[in-house]
């Protein structure tokens, strides 16, 4: 181009610089920079004259100084200000922001896709989703080989087995073409050096065994020498040593009145599910000690629970954190939310490992999740997601979610959680009506009875009987007395003597509650427990429920009113439990509270009834129904109160309910 003068004016270019949204950094979302780069190259396409420079720029104008130093730093030692390689500047930004995933893991997610019906994600949302999933299995590459060590790997799911996972794991993931008899050949290599690196194991096996061998010292001593364990149980008595050396092989048995054997080694007793018979048919069960195995579901890996908050009118996913005291925002968070002027920090954070925390300030803001607004402290710092703290949470329940779909909860759904949260009730009383009504025979006010079982007590061999009569009492504990002997009486708990007498008699009374109500007790510990034989089976430990409900994340609690009056006793059983009143002999019917054997003989019926049901576990007379989803929880209570029927047992009315946030990790139903 000429000027006037006849000078050469150099041309120049007009470059349209395109406008771009600004980048926030979601640490929940694992390809958020990928999505986001392709959607700034689909506008760098719109000005061709753009360089790799001009991108760079235009990029790195769009993050704030938090993540602006974050990607000088990841570019190091080049200076960011002078990069022009545009496919590297990508491939360093996409690996610092997002999170990088095996082709495994990609295949595996494809096979955990769920859709929850239109209400929650419409279909075109759903096979959106759907063809997602299929573009990252990267199907061109799948052949049947590929298919068969997914299969192997997916199958590995017991926790046993994750070293053997790992291992195959970190094969297919530097191979994802190895073939299957490699991976055969990989495990039989690791299991080969797993036997073998036991071989230098010393073998001997340490116990502690109660001594129950009453002879001399020099006897047990030469005895032990001679004699090798014997292969069987004592046939005698059923304990760990030779007939010949039981102190029961002259006993007599007072189930079939044999000799050389006692009652709990008899071969010919009664079993326990056999109907109530009179003395005069009357034959004893075996009662045989047994150790049950409870098995420890497999547990995935911990996944965070992400529920959506509103601070300053800014929407933001904050993960739930029951562990943390401090509502903390991350700084990528705090600069969404307009960077409102902080005040030094009044408290001291550390880590769940003990590593101080150092946090920038705190700002007071009223927070916003699931309907629920709160004025809490909000603390900043340099962390990767912004966490929701126990000062928002304090007040969240746990609620059996089952009748009401349109309910917005903020429930996370992963299956390998152990317990989900709401941050609203729901009501769920419309549901716990209709099942009332279903199941009305359930929750009559009258006294259930167990139509399956019933209790027999087991005499030591050398019992004998305990007598002791009746108590002085003043007027007015008398008349609290006949009160409720005749309340028992109506109830079918207890019945008179018709004869008057009984070998076995333990005397009531009358006691004071902590409300000032009286209450009538008898007190077997004066003689009748001492005559019981002990009880073989074990109590479950918080661990044993703990197990079975791994994974599940809706609870409902059940509670019998008088349950051990629910079992019924046998003939026998019950002319050992007469009270000695005032009034005349009474002797119960059912299980009777003050038995020392009684709470393990009510828990293996507990557990008897829910055996085939493995959503459910009970600690004696405290029942809790477990699911992972609120459609199998509707079933699953619902098989538990049919079982609770068929068995003739009864439930309270007001206690059919949902279990509040930790009530299983608490404990509280050992307490």
């Amino acid at each position: 181009m000429a000027s006037g003068d006849g000078t050469n004016i150099p041309s120049t270019t007009s470059i349209a610089i395109p406008t771009i949204a600004h980048f926030v950094h979601d640490p929940t979302n694992p390809n958020g920079a990928a999505t986001w780069l392709k959607q700034a190259e689909m506008k760098f396409s719109l000005s061709p004259n753009l360089t790799p420079n001009h991108k760079i720029a235009v990029i790195c104008s769009a993050l704030d100084s938090f993540n602006f130093d974050r990607i000088t730093r990841a570019l190091l030692p080049d200076d960011i200000t002078t990069v022009a390689d545009w496919a590297k500047f990508k491939d360093v930004f996409v690996s610092l922001f997002d999170t990088k995933r095996s082709l495994f893991a990609d295949r595996y997610n494809f096979f955990q896709i769920e859709w929850s019906g239109p209400a929650h994600e419409s279909i075109q949302e759903y096979v959106s989703r759907v063809r997602q999933a299929v573009n990252l299995f990267d199907c061109a590459n799948f052949s049947a080989n590929e298919l068969s060590t997914l299969g192997v790997l997916m199958g590995m799911k017991a926790a046993a087995l994750e070293p053997l996972r790992s291992l195959v794991l970190n094969t297919l993931i530097k191979t994802p073409k190895e073939t299957l008899d490699s991976i055969t050949t990989l495990l039989d290599n690791a299991l080969m050096t797993e036997r073998d690196q036991k071989l230098p194991e010393q073998r001997n096996v340490n116990f502690v065994k109660k001594n129950t061998d009453r002879r001399p010292q020099n006897q047990r001593k030469s005895a032990a020498a001679s004699k090798p364990p014997p292969p069987t149980p004592c046939p005698a008595c059923g304990g760990a040593h030779w007939k010949a050396d039981c102190p029961f092989k002259d006993a007599t048995c007072h189930a079939c009145s044999g000799k050389g054997h006692i009652a709990k080694a008899c071969k010919n007793g009664k079993k326990k599910n056999d109907p109530p018979a009179s003395n005069k048919n009357r034959r004893s069960f075996k009662k045989v000690g047994y150790v049950k195995i409870n098995t420890l579901a497999s547990l995935s890996s911990p996944q965070r629970h992400v529920v959506a908050a509103s601070i300053n009118g800014t929407s933001i996913q904050m993960q739930y954190d029951s562990g943390s005291d401090l509502t903390i925002l991350a700084r990528s968070d705090y600069q969404r939310v307009g960077r409102p002027d902080l005040k030094p920090a009044k408290v001291q954070a550390r880590t769940v490992n003990n590593q101080a925390l150092k946090l920038d300030g705190y700002f007071n803001a009223s927070i916003t999740s699931s309907g629920i607004s709160k004025s809490v402290d909000i603390h900043v710092a340099n962390i990767d997601g912004s966490l929701l703290g126990l000062n928002f949470c304090n007040k969240i329940i746990m609620v059996a979610q089952v009748k009401t779909p349109s309910s917005k909860a903020a429930v996370e759904s992963k299956s390998s959680s152990p317990r989900s949260f709401l941050s609203t009730p729901v009501d769920v009383q419309p549901y716990i009506d209709n099942l009332k009504k279903e199941f009305a025979p359930v929750f009559e006010p009258r006294l259930g009875r167990c139509t399956k079982r019933f209790i027999q007590l087991q005499l030591k061999p050398n019992a004998h009987p305990i007598h002791i009569k009746a108590r002085r009492m003043n007027e007015s504990a008398k008349e609290v007395m006949k009160a409720e002997l005749d309340r028992l009486h109506a109830n079918g708990v207890m019945k008179k003597l018709e004869n008057g007498f009984s070998n076995y008699a333990t005397p009531g009374s009358i006691v004071k509650r902590k409300d000032g109500r009286s209450r009538f007790v008898v007190d077997y510990s004066t003689g009748l427990n001492d005559q019981l034989q002990e009880s073989s089976y074990q109590l479950p430990v918080p661990e044993d429920l703990f197990d079975r409900f791994a994974g599940c994340k809706v609870f409902t609690l059940m509670d019998m009113p008088d349950a051990y009056h629910q079992i019924p006793l046998d003939e026998e059983s019950q002319n050992l439990t007469t009270v000695s009143t005032p009034f005349g002999y009474f002797k119960y019917l059912v299980a009777a509270m003050g038995l020392k054997t009684l709470p393990s003989d009510f828990q293996q019926i507990m557990d008897e009834m829910l055996e085939d049901l493995p959503f459910a576990g009970t600690y004696l007379d405290d029942i809790v129904v477990g699911s992972k989803d609120n459609k199998l929880h509707a079933e699953h209570v619902k098989a538990v109160l049919q079982r609770i029927l068929d068995w003739g047992f009864r439930l309270s009315v007001y206690t059919l309910k949902p279990l509040d946030t930790g009530s299983i990790e608490n404990q509280s139903m050992f307490n």
